[in-house]
């Protein structure tokens, strides 16, 4: 009765534009070289594992966090990684700013975004991995989506920068333990084992699992590639984007946007997008609002479209309530409390908190 309501009245939003200077953006990293090593070390299925990794959505309910990291020191030693590393090499394991702000007004009606039909809240499992040696932040440091199964069954994932994906396989080259695997190449998703399609295993890290064990989420041991022909033991973590956010600290000129926003759906570029619970806002990532700023997480009352690469508003221009800039496509919505450039009485710059409500 209240969403029927709240889809018949008229409001009126306060949209902030912003001319924002062009940002930079992030290349997906090249493919690395292969290179073969000898003696390389297995993990084994006893290593740490702070999460229930019976099934999926035990998984997803283990790994959800409330925790929030400092977004502009990982930007900014992502960014760094990228300039200064090499590389990787896949190595076979087995045998070896500024802005401008004016106004304008505009008139939204609430409604319901309804997610695509092949679209299960349930089966949202995007998830962050960080904690990767220097060699491999551009490929393993980032933010994975759900792409689909593999004849075993399970959950194979990319990285929503297209540089790897990470997938499990009973058999890497017909004989070794099952274990999850990260590489820059797509499985076979109709290979029983072998899934790289070479024969041996060749990868970026793996972590071995008991047999049809999912995603190992939390903190676990991977053995990783961290330099050419050597392979070192590193603690990964992959946590669960939220599925539940609360927005707090807006100015009384958004007071609206001080309430709970619910996943809605997931945009062309593999991002989650959110919507309030009074119908009224949307929160999304942008690539670029105009064809020419930089990545950013955006607040809006208009929800985004799916379908779109960048300017996802429809109107072209950089139109809308708030917005927080990021070096990164890879960024998942940034948790904690940010400085959101918001058109507020006295002041554009907002100390805005969104926390995880999953």
């Amino acid at each position: 009765a209240a969403a029927a309501a709240a889809a018949t009245a008229t409001t009126t939003a306060t949209t902030a534009m912003t001319t924002a200077t062009p940002t930079a953006t992030t290349a997906a990293a090249p493919t690395p070289t292969e290179t073969e090593t000898t003696g390389a070390p297995t993990t084994t299925a006893t290593a740490t594992n702070t999460s229930d990794t019976s099934n999926t959505s035990a998984d997803a309910a283990a790994a959800s966090t409330n925790a929030s990291s400092n977004d502009s020191a990982t930007e900014a030693s992502a960014a760094n990684a990228s300039s200064t590393s090499k590389e990787p090499d896949i190595i076979d394991s087995n045998t070896t700013t500024t802005t401008t702000t004016t106004t304008t007004t505009s008139s939204t009606t609430p409604h319901s975004v309804d997610p695509p039909m092949n679209w299960n809240a349930s089966e949202a499992l995007n998830f962050v991995v960080s904690g990767s040696c220097l060699y491999l932040q551009r490929n393993v440091d980032t933010q994975f989506v759900k792409v689909g199964k593999t004849a075993s069954g399970q959950n194979y994932y990319r990285a929503v920068t297209g540089a790897s994906y990470i997938y499990y396989d009973p058999g890497c080259d017909g004989e070794a333990r099952p274990r999850w695997i990260m590489d820059v190449q797509a499985p076979n998703v109709n290979a029983l084992d072998m899934l790289n399609g070479e024969g041996s295993c060749k990868y970026l890290a793996h972590r071995d699992v008991t047999p049809g064990e999912s995603v190992p989420m939390g903190t676990s041991s991977w053995m990783m590639s961290c330099s050419p022909g050597e392979w070192t033991q590193e603690n990964l973590t992959l946590r669960l984007v939220p599925r539940q956010l609360k927005v707090s600290g807006a100015c009384s000129d958004h007071d609206s946007l001080n309430t709970g926003f619910h996943l809605a759906g997931t945009t062309d570029n593999g991002q989650y997008f959110y919507q309030s619970s009074n119908f009224r806002h949307y929160i999304y990532f942008d690539p670029s609002c105009d064809g020419n700023a930089g990545p950013r997480w955006i607040i809006d009352t208009t929800a985004p479209n799916t379908t779109a690469s960048q300017m996802l508003n429809g109107r072209g221009e950089c139109s809308y309530l708030a917005d927080f800039e990021v070096r990164h496509y890879s960024r998942p919505v940034p948790l904690g409390t940010k400085q959101w450039n918001m058109t507020c009485p006295g002041t554009t710059m907002v100390d805005l908190t969104l926390s995880d409500e999953s």
